[in-house]
This record gives C-alpha cells, sequence and structure tokens, in this order.
C-alpha cells in the first residue's frame, strides 16, 4: 500500500505542474487484495474513492507484477485531471478518456523512473501490434462499442494514437500543455473539434493522424509535406493490418520467429524525444 500511495503522489504532483488549468481534487485512496481465476492482474476506477483492486497478488511481486502495479495507480489518477462527464458528448469519448489516461500515464511514468524509455517504447509497441491486429484495416468509427470494450481496444489503440498525434502536434507548446487546453476548453462550455485541440493547437493547420485514426482519411504527399516538413510518404491508415506473407520472392534465408508485429520508426510521423527541452520544431514532441 506504501508503494502505491507514493506512486500516485508522484503522479499527481508531476501532473498538477504540467496540467495547471486542471481542477485537480485529491481522492481519498482504497487499495484491495481479491481473488480471480488466473494470474496476477489489476483494475480500478477514479471516482472520488481512487479505487485498486490487485487480484491474485504474490506477496513478493516480481519486477513485471510491481510495473503493472505502477501502471494501474498511474492511469487512475492520471483520470483525475481529466473531465470524464464533459468528453461524454464526443461520439469517442472512450478513446479520449482512456487514450488520454493512458498517455499521461505513459508519460508520468517515463519522467518518473517507472518505465524506462526502452521499456516505455516496447509498451508502445506492443500496444500498437494489439491495436492493429484486432481492428484489422477498419477506422476507429466503424469498430462496434461492444467489439471495443470487449477487447480493450480504447486502451490498446488510445495510447499510439495519442503519442502519434501528439508527436505530430504543429504550433507552440509541449504535448501535456496541448491536452490541457483541450481540457481547459471543456471546462468553459465549449467542445473543440478534437483532432483540431490536439494536432494544431490554437493555430490553423490540417491534423493528420487523428482523421486517419478515426475516418480513415489519408493526406497526400504534399499536405503531409506541408504540415510535418519531412514526411516522404502517404500517411496510411493508423489501423492497417499486417501482411500475412512476404512481399516478394526469395524469401529471406535467416528470419528470426515473430509472434507479433513490432513498430518501426514511423516515417509520417515525428520522432519522440524523451529528453529535456521544449518543443522547438514542427511535428516534435521534446518533454522536459
Amino acid at each position: 500500500m506504501a508503494q502505491l500511495r507514493e506512486r500516485a503522489e508522484r503522479t499527481a504532483a508531476w501532473l498538477n505542474i504540467r496540467m495547471p488549468a486542471a481542477q485537480f481534487r485529491r481522492p481519498i485512496i482504497a487499495a484491495t487484495l481479491a481473488k480471480e481465476p488466473g494470474g496476477p492482474n489489476i483494475g480500478g476506477n477514479a471516482g472520488d474513492m481512487l479505487h485498486l483492486a490487485l487480484f491474485n497478488w504474490p506477496v513478493a511481486p516480481s519486477p513485471e507484477e510491481s510495473r503493472l502495479a505502477n501502471k494501474l495507480v498511474a492511469h487512475e489518477m492520471s483520470h483525475r485531471f481529466q473531465i470524464r462527464d464533459a468528453v461524454d458528448i464526443y461520439d469517442d469519448s472512450r478513446l479520449i478518456n482512456e487514450g488520454i489516461g493512458e498517455f499521461l500515464r505513459w508519460l508520468v511514468s517515463v519522467h518518473e523512473g517507472w518505465l524506462t524509455p526502452q521499456e516505455a517504447a516496447g509498451e508502445l509497441d506492443d500496444a500498437l501490434a494489439a491495436c492493429m491486429l484486432i481492428a484489422d484495416d477498419r477506422r476507429w468509427r466503424a469498430i462496434s462499442a461492444a467489439e471495443i470494450g470487449g477487447t480493450r481496444l480504447e486502451y490498446e489503440c488510445g495510447l499510439p494514437a495519442f503519442v502519434y498525434a501528439l508527436a505530430a502536434r504543429q504550433g507552440k507548446g509541449d504535448a501535456v500543455a496541448r491536452i490541457d487546453d483541450f481540457y481547459r476548453q471543456l471546462r468553459k462550455g465549449a467542445k473543440p473539434d478534437l483532432a483540431q485541440a490536439i494536432e494544431c493547437g490554437s493555430q490553423a493547420c490540417k491534423p493528420t493522424v487523428l482523421p486517419a485514426v478515426l475516418d480513415g482519411e489519408r493526406q497526400s504527399v504534399k499536405d503531409q509535406r506541408a504540415s510535418l516538413g519531412s514526411s516522404t510518404q502517404i500517411l496510411p491508415r493508423c489501423f492497417m493490418r499486417p501482411a500475412k506473407s512476404a512481399a516478394s520472392e526469395p524469401k529471406p534465408k535467416n528470419r528470426s520467429r515473430r509472434m507479433a508485429p513490432l513498430m518501426a520508426p514511423p516515417v509520417s510521423c515525428a520522432s519522440i524525444s524523451l529528453c529535456s527541452g521544449s518543443s522547438s520544431s514542427p511535428g516534435s514532441v521534446v518533454f522536459r
């Protein structure tokens, strides 16, 4: 329990600094040890009582199990900086709530040292692979609510969707400030366009990533170069399934077996630098 409380406090402290417009209210934290079929697992909710459930939890958790507990605490505490009721007016509210919650959890974990950059990249890789395999080549709005809920797609697709959308953002301000401003507009009673708010901010631009995720919209090479500055390919639909067979013969002779597709650095999105500094060029996400 002490570790959970400490992780919650550090998550709240970091987000309080990075999201000054958020109306954060500190919750009561309650942790429960419970049993269910299967191995160690987690669950929780982020109401005024932050309920954290640890299922089948061992007395001496492994490093992987400790990381799972950190993930639970940071994700649920991140929700306290969001406005769930206001976001419910969007058709894509589940993706917004859980995707942004996952992005904030992922970013806090790197900055607090709970995830190394390599582990964070691995989580992003795994989430994208799971999203691609389940969603196939469908756009988000073509997937039923029942399927999304049954496969946790709002988590698996939400993390890469917002990582890449914020990597492709244009204008000034860092990634978390862009999220903070989106919620600030909601508090004022506005309903900002999600893609415009996340990728463009207050400036006029044509968003690229979230339209591809939500509706399968694609940009021309000319528009991509204009918005990102260095792209040379058309942005594919974000939920495109991996090829089932090699594109041409002969087949590679020395291939290691792969259980799921691994994510290569996307040429259509700017890379993410986990270092000190500020946003210095279009399409970059530079964290401090």
